[in-house]
Order: C-alpha cells, then structure tokens, then sequence
C-alpha cells in the first residue's frame, strides 16, 4: 500500500477565509504519527468548499515511501490515527471523507547483476498484452534522453494520462526517490535505512475510485487494503500478468520470426547472427527463437547446432547490452507469484 487521495468536506466550507484556508493547510501537512513522522500533505480546495488531501502510509511508519507496507493492520492503524487526528479541527471533526484515488504497490527484487533497464523486454511484453486488452489506453516510458534508459513505464486506460480511471506505473524505485530528493546526504540516510532500495522494481496499480463518502467513524475502521488488494490484482492478472495471452503473444512473434527467417533465406547470403542482431530488440525471449527454429529447421542436428550458435549470439548481446533475453517467461512467472503473495491479509485481529 502507498498513497490515497482523499475528499475531505468542511463545515461551512464553502465560505472559508483566507485564514482558515491557510490554518487547514498547515493543520493537514503538520499532522504526525506517533513515531514522529508527517504523513499527510494538503492538495487544494475545491468549488463546493472542500479539500484534497493525500496520505501516505509508508511515510506514517517510515518517514519516507521507501518504507515497504506489506499488511493490512499496518493500513488501519494510519486510517485510525488519521481520524483522530482530524477531530482536532473544529471545521473537519465531523467532516465526511470520499476516497478519490487508491495506490497499491508490488515490489519486485532484480538480479544484481542486471538493473531496471535491463527488464525491457519484460516491459514490452506487459505493454504487449495490455494493448489486447484495453486498446484504447496508452503505453507510454520516460527515461533519460541520452543514454535511452528507462526509468518508468505508465500504462494507462486512456490516451491523456491525467483522466485515467486504472493505470500501472512500473519503475526503479531508487531513481524515483532520488529525483526527489534535494540532498545528498538524504539520499545516504535512505540507503542505510533500506539496504534493498537500489534492487526495486515498484509495480504500482492505481485507480480512481467512485463509492460513497465515508464518516469520520466510519473511515478510522475501514480495511482499506482488505477491500481494494484483490480487485487491483484482478486488474494486474487480467491486463498484464495475463499467461493466456502471453502465450498468445510467443506463438505470434514465432509465426513473425519464422517469416523473417523465410525471406531471408529466400534472398541468399544466409547469416543468423546478421538476422538476430539486427532483430534483437524484438526478440523478447530467447525461448520465442527456440520455437520458431524447430519449425524452421526440420533437420534435427542442423536444428541443434543453430540452437547452440544463437544461443551464445543473444548471450553475447545480454551481456554487452545488459538486457534480459532469456528466460523471461520465467521471469513473469516470478512477477505474478510475488503479486499474489506479497501482502499479508490478517482478518483474525481485533480492532486496534
């Protein structure tokens, strides 16, 4: 779990003061958990005279979103404590709070030996599959300009990003927090706190949400994580981690390779490495080549010794590239099992 954005309605809020603007804003971004940590930041207000917030439940525990939440009794001790705290304020103790927009986030460890832009095939092929299935969204990456690295990659269900209703964000978690962070010195006290942050992959599902607003009560005792985690990895199983159309995608880019091999052949002068070079970037996995050679080659040893050949060529281009070719389907196998499995889910606690 991350962040939420929340509406917060404001007694006789529609004709706020300046002054009372300026006290709810600093109210809203000075409140702490108990450990000491602000976790809350005032947004803006809106024409019906009520208040965008965002509250972070990492930063609750861990000043920081690099904090990893991984239960659900973490979440409801924040949506506690937050509407305690809210009764503090004359104009928001019986204020009513609408959920706007939930985050939930899955991280995933890399190899050390590779980085975030090396899992690129494993992007395309996400990028792939949510095309089938929602081909009116938008599969966007940024990165640097010159060295033509990812860093984040955004799929959305819509073509303008900013009115999505579902989207997932996958980036490098350290190279998020350090665009972010002014100092040095900052980023050194993140990196003692969570030795783990350089190896992060952040698969983040979000979504606006539409239900009806909650009461202060109401809110400090909802299980926010336990209602929301398994529509979000529906959302993540169905438009990405979706192994049907996957395979779906193997069978296809085999057929397209298959083809390229023939005409190839056809015009002469025959060169597998020439072929996979220069088709590197679309082969996501070694595994897609293995399957189109054995329908292309018929002769079992002639099969076997170009196997062998391509093989040690895509290892040459993994390791001079730092890119990921093979097993990637493995890969995405690892992804769904650290999906399903990565919060912990406890209905047997009392309430807090």
């Amino acid at each position: 779990m991350d962040t939420i954005q929340i509406k917060l309605s404001i007694f006789n809020g529609g004709n706020l003061t300046q002054n009372e603007v300026m006290n709810l804003r600093a109210f809203i971004n000075q409140i702490q958990s108990p450990f000491g940590y602000r976790y809350c930041d005032y947004l803006d207000q809106r024409k019906d005279g009520s208040i965008g917030v965002k509250i972070s439940y990492p930063r609750y525990w861990g000043n920081s979103n690099a904090f990893l939440i991984r239960s659900n009794i973490q979440t409801r001790e924040v949506n506690k404590h937050f509407c305690e705290s809210l009764k503090n304020h004359f104009l928001l103790r019986n204020s009513y709070i609408s959920l706007e927009r939930v985050d939930i986030p899955f991280t995933y460890y890399m190899e050390n030996s590779f980085d975030f832009n090396s899992h690129s095939n494993i992007y395309k092929i996400l990028g792939e599959v949510h095309k089938k299935k929602k081909p009116k969204g938008v599969q966007k990456t940024y990165g640097e300009l010159l060295s033509n690295k990812h860093e984040t990659i955004i799929y959305s269900d819509t073509k303008t990003l900013s009115g999505y209703n579902s989207k997932l964000m996958i980036y490098n978690q350290y190279q998020n927090l350090l665009s972010k962070t002014a100092e040095g010195d900052e980023i050194e006290v993140l990196l003692n706190n969570f030795e783990d942050l350089k190896g992060r992959i952040r698969i983040e599902a979000s979504k606006r949400i539409r239900r009806n607003c909650f009461t202060n009560f109401e809110f400090s005792t909802f299980d926010i994580l336990a209602e929301y985690l398994p529509s979000f990895k529906k959302e993540v199983f169905t438009n990405f981690l979706n192994f049907k159309i996957i395979d779906q995608i193997y069978e296809e880019k085999k057929c397209l390779l298959i083809n390229l091999l023939k005409e190839q052949k056809a015009l002469g002068n025959f060169n597998y490495e020439v072929i996979i070079l220069r088709n590197a970037s679309h082969i996501y996995d070694y595994e897609i080549l293995r399957r189109a050679f054995n329908i292309f080659i018929e002769n079992k040893k002639t099969r076997e010794s170009a196997v062998t050949r391509v093989r040690k060529i895509l290892n040459k281009y993994s390791e001079k590239e730092n890119i990921i070719v093979m097993d990637i389907y493995s890969i995405l196998e690892d992804i769904a099992e650290c999906v399903e499995k990565y919060y912990i889910i406890d209905y047997t606690f009392g309430w807090l």
